[in-house]
């Protein structure tokens, strides 16, 4: 037998020998296995970067620390089957049920696959960036008007970083991070990996001109959507705007998602070259990872938004797009509301932003124009931070449905109707109920003093801050029939309203907080009026 031949015998044999190893129903049915072209690229000593999707374990707590803690278990009950030398660990995600690592031997795609926490495996795959002044198409300066500009919101924006030094951005940066991977000096500061200034600074000008779109003050580039808004600068992409792999793009979320009680939204104008027909979430194991990202931002009140790409392909998209739990956002041309011919559309697509021939912020202080659904994302992340503002308690399925808001519905060739944002109309549909209305505090870290805002108090009426870390109900003293919605709630401070009927009170909250999940809620005691509940983890 030739040589080749007896190679493919092994393989188809390694094949089955996997396969039979993986048999392991999970909770929806589905049964683990491995990806194309996985079990060829170990046996042929590639090397190759996969990521590994678990079963999601059940915490016994739905607070941050105790659904890390139960990552972390079968995270290392999984690393704990293989030997030392046949994998590189790449990515051990804190919140995510998943790894991303270099397979060095057959063996350990074999002991992989027959354990009964992996979900699948698959070759992890890289992507790239989506690649004037739009405000008047989509009425943002009717909401500037109204005192409606993002100020006290942040979004992160994972892209290939920030021009820290642009007049139009500096005062907006609030902080810097970097996952990238590819090569070996990827990140500013050096290495694959970076935090803190000059950690996300840009080499290549895409995210800047992505962050302006959200934020420029206007000095030197067109008015930002929301020019009040504060960036999280989270650098994926290379300096020639490209992406190794998924799972740096999942380090990011999680990241956020662990460390950035501030971020109100995040927007990722990027997407891989693998393009699905429908949503993705279980497509493949880095898909099953990015869609666990995406849905615990969302759990916590963060949207994920994502540009469709620019493929022209109208029956598909890439991820992160293609997640049911991400916000996918395609290009108009201009204000003539026609769909650039280059925007990818799909069943998974939920909104149109302009993103043609727009013009923002650029590398070196100026302002460059650019075109493609990179620039349609930003516009929508920078509406959600005008919600934010506008009603900090509104949810995330809140905020999804006000963003779809619009009376301008633009049909594809494809013959798919889809909203084109309006921010008046998002506005609208998102205006607070009457009554206490409680704002995430700021800048919600433990072991710094933290300010608590309330609006809507009646003007000199006395309010009460309370606190728990558990669901359930706590009578409110002197009010027949109220309660908080905290077990145990205990006071943590008062204060009296203005006369716009607003409350702000200061607390150091002790480091002792820090990876607690703390309830939070107001009571104005004459009025007996509780508001709304705030679930927040202090890092």
């Amino acid at each position: 037998m030739k040589r080749c031949e007896v190679r493919s015998v092994i393989n188809i044999l390694f094949l089955l020998i996997l396969w039979s190893g993986s048999g392991a129903a999970v909770a929806d049915g589905e049964v683990i296995g491995f990806g194309f072209g996985v079990a060829d690229a170990v046996s042929q000593g590639g090397d190759p970067l996969v990521v590994i999707a678990l079963v999601r374990p059940e915490p016994k707590a739905a607070d941050r620390a105790s659904i890390n803690a139960a990552v972390a278990s079968r995270q290392q009950d999984v690393l704990d089957t293989l030997n030392e030398g046949d994998y590189t660990l790449i990515h051990r995600y804190r919140s995510l049920a998943g790894l991303a690592m270099i397979l060095h031997s057959e063996l350990a795609l074999r002991t992989l696959a027959a354990h009964p926490s992996v979900r699948r495996i698959d070759l992890d795959v890289g992507g790239s960036r989506t690649l004037d002044q739009s405000r008047p198409w989509v009425g943002a300066d009717v909401a500037h008007a109204e005192g409606i500009t993002g100020i006290g919101q942040t979004a992160a924006v994972l892209d290939t970083g920030i021009d820290t030094d642009h007049p139009d951005l500096m005062d907006d940066l609030v902080h810097e991070h970097c996952y990238c991977s590819t090569g070996t000096d990827c990140c500013p500061t050096g290495g694959n990996t970076g935090d803190g200034p000059g950690s996300a600074e840009d080499d290549n000008g895409h995210g800047t001109h992505v962050s302006g779109i959200i934020t420029s003050s206007g000095g030197v580039a067109p008015l930002g959507i929301a020019p009040d808004a504060g960036i999280v600068a989270v650098k994926v992409l290379d300096q020639n705007g490209n992406f190794c792999c998924s799972a740096d793009i999942a380090a990011a979320l999680d990241w956020v998602l662990n460390n950035r009680p501030d971020v109100d939204v995040v927007n990722m104008s990027l997407s891989t070259f693998t393009r699905f027909s429908s949503d993705c979430d279980s497509s493949a194991a880095w898909t099953m990872v990015l869609a666990d990202a995406v849905d615990a931002l969302r759990t916590q009140g963060v949207l994920s938004i994502a540009s469709s790409g620019n493929d022209s392909d109208k029956a598909a998209m890439g991820a992160p797009a293609c997640l049911s739990g991400a916000v996918a956002v395609g290009a108009t041309l201009d204000s003539s509301d026609l769909i650039a011919s280059y925007s990818n559309s799909g069943p998974s697509l939920d909104l149109l932003a302009p993103g043609n021939s727009i013009t923002s912020t650029m590398v070196g202080g100026g302002q460059t124009t650019l075109s493609g659904t990179s620039m349609a994302a930003p516009h929508v992340a920078a509406l959600s931070t005008l919600i934010s503002q506008q009603n900090p308690a509104a949810t995330a399925n809140e905020m999804a449905g006000c963003l779809a808001t619009s009376p301008v519905q633009i049909t594809d060739t494809n013959l798919l109707t889809r909203p084109r944002i309006d921010v008046p109309s998002a506005l609208d549909a998102c205006v607070p109920a009457s009554g206490l209305a409680l704002l995430p505090p700021q800048p919600g870290i433990a072991g710094q003093v933290n300010q608590f805002d309330v609006t809507g108090a009646t003007p000199g009426g006395r309010v009460h801050y309370v606190y728990g870390f558990s669901d359930g109900s706590t009578p409110v003293p002197g009010c027949v029939d109220t309660q908080v919605a905290i077990s145990n709630a205990k006071v943590f401070g008062s204060e009296t309203a203005d006369a716009s009927g607003a409350a702000s009170y200061s607390k150091f909250v002790p480091s002792v907080v820090s990876g607690r999940e703390v309830l939070i809620q107001a009571v104005e005691i004459g009025t007996c009026t509780v508001s709304n509940r705030v679930d927040h983890l202090f890092p």
